[in-house]
């Protein structure tokens, strides 16, 4: 029953208790899982208030479009979910019912012409935009629906440490605050009793300014580097990249052609600035553009618009007049933190999604990223044989092997970030297409091009290893380019200079 406090049910027969702390996307497959898996399962989440989402396929009517696609909160935006996220939904037993998402082909390049230069991801792939809000709100109460007698909700709980003496989690009421326009979330603490949480197996997917890896990492830090142990350490970087956001309602989106195919496609413009449809016709996008996000007068921005994205400029102005005025005074949002831990375990304690590794969103692959943690810490479970109904004596094996197993993956895929798989200028648009060519022309040289690895369940491992590949193989074809340039050169000179003296 969401909001109540959780009871101890002792040990004599009652199956393993796991608390997850936070109720986003990861937190809730996790607890899928778990609740699967046999254990009693509670979910602490800081925010209170979080309202079913209305499943109808009636996204014409404006109440509807408000519950579903809600952005009045810093927590609702959109997020692509690919295979690799489909794959460990579906091995948790979730099937995303189809309003909730809309279902994206490819992407489109607007160019300063009013010319479109489309890209296909694939006849076999199944992305789907969602938003974040709407997703999270359905996966708790399809959680609660799915499992009423092992799945216990509590809403606006806040985790404030450990016990000492046992593995007790403690909580505290919170109120959230949410600064919509700096993109920040406080909590306001309640002054109520603290509220303790018994557990076997506890889970933080919390993210990136985790309050459980915070106090890990002090726990640790008092008590000292379990035996066989790593020390444990945690870096984090933030992007000094700024953004601005920017939403096109579905009215406006339909009066400029935005309907049917055409809505399966992620739009991009210059100005650094994509555009994602969403499932009730609208566009949710912004820009990171410096000379866009750091415009100081509406005539700066209208003016960059109407150069490098004439095409998305009409739907701005449709939308509000004043939208260049009001782009201006938004408080710009920094786009992201990298955070790298030695490890995502401790004990009973495991850390998953962006509070293990959370990622600058260059590849949009975050989300995905932290649903496939939650399938391969249940492939760890299961390899050491935990269930809800065995002892706890092997989960902290099971938790060590689930890092063993992610960590190279959390690695590759933040450094998969910086490898720019989006080409931004003239030459980098050259390399993509030239890469595409050569995987087709000569498949054996180059394989599969990495970027559309990122639309499979390949291991983020063997994507690093692919365009690692690919950058040698394109240097070194613009070596030999060069070296062959020279030598025509250097024959034409050594034949003809003679010949013309």
């Amino acid at each position: 029953m969401m909001g109540t406090p959780p009871q101890d049910e002792g040990r004599n027969g009652a199956p393993l208790r796991a608390v997850v702390v936070g109720g986003g996307p990861a937190g809730c497959v996790t607890a899928f899982f778990l609740a699967k898996r046999g254990f009693q399962v509670e979910v602490f989440e800081r925010r209170a208030g979080i309202a079913r989402p209305q499943e109808t396929a009636d996204l014409t009517k404006e109440e509807v479009r408000a519950t579903v696609f809600d952005r009045s909160e810093t927590r609702s935006y959109a997020m692509m979910l690919t295979k690799r996220a489909f794959v460990a939904l579906d091995a948790a037993g979730v099937e995303l019912p189809h309003w909730i998402g809309q279902r994206i082909r490819g992407s489109r390049r607007n160019l300063k012409t009013g010319k479109v230069v489309q890209n296909e991801y694939g006849a076999t792939t199944d992305n789907r935009t969602v938003a974040r809000q709407t997703l999270t709100a359905w996966l708790l109460h399809h959680l609660q629906d799915s499992f009423p007698d092992k799945a216990r909700i509590h809403l606006g709980y806040g985790f404030v440490g450990f016990k000492e003496g046992g593995r007790v989690a403690l909580f505290e009421k919170v109120r959230t605050t949410s600064d919509a326009g700096n993109g920040v979330d406080a909590d306001v603490r309640e002054g109520t009793e603290l509220l303790e949480a018994p557990f076997d197996l506890l889970v933080g997917a919390d993210g990136v300014s985790s309050s459980v890896r915070t106090h890990l990492l002090k726990k640790e830090e008092a008590e000292g580097t379990p035996a066989g142990e790593c020390e444990l350490t945690c870096s984090q970087t933030m992007s000094l990249t700024l953004y601005k956001t920017l939403v096109i309602p579905p009215s406006v989106a339909l009066r400029h052609g935005f309907e049917g195919p055409t809505r399966e496609y992620l739009n991009v413009w210059q100005s650094g600035i994509m555009m994602v449809p969403m499932g009730d016709g609208s566009l949710w996008g912004g820009s990171m553009a410096p000379r866009l996000v750091g415009a100081t007068s509406p005539e700066t921005v209208t003016s960059a618009l109407s150069k490098e994205a004439p095409t998305l400029l009409p739907l701005l102005q449709d939308t509000n007049p004043d939208f260049a005025q009001q782009f201006v005074e938004q408080p710009a949002i920094p786009q992201g933190t990298t955070t790298v831990l030695s490890r995502f375990h401790s004990g009973h304690v495991v850390l998953v999604g962006d509070a293990a590794h959370s990622m600058v969103p260059e590849l949009g692959q975050g989300c995905n990223t932290a649903i496939e943690d939650c399938l391969v810490l249940n492939e760890s479970l299961d390899a050491l044989g935990v269930r809800g109904d065995a002892s706890p004596g092997a989960i902290p094996k099971a938790l060590k092997e689930f890092t063993a197993r992610r960590l190279p993956d959390a690695r590759a895929i933040q450094a998969l970030n910086a490898k720019r798989f989006f080409p931004r200028t003239f030459l980098e648009r050259i390399k993509f297409v030239g890469i595409i060519m050569l995987s087709k022309l000569a498949p054996p040289l180059i394989g599969t091009p990495s970027f559309f690895m990122l639309f499979t369940t390949t291991p983020f491992r063997r994507i690093l290893a692919q365009k690692e590949r690919e950058d040698r193989t394109w240097m070194a074809l613009q070596a030999s380019v060069v070296a062959a340039g020279l030598g025509i050169a250097t024959y034409a000179c050594s034949t003809w200079l003679p010949a013309w003296k």
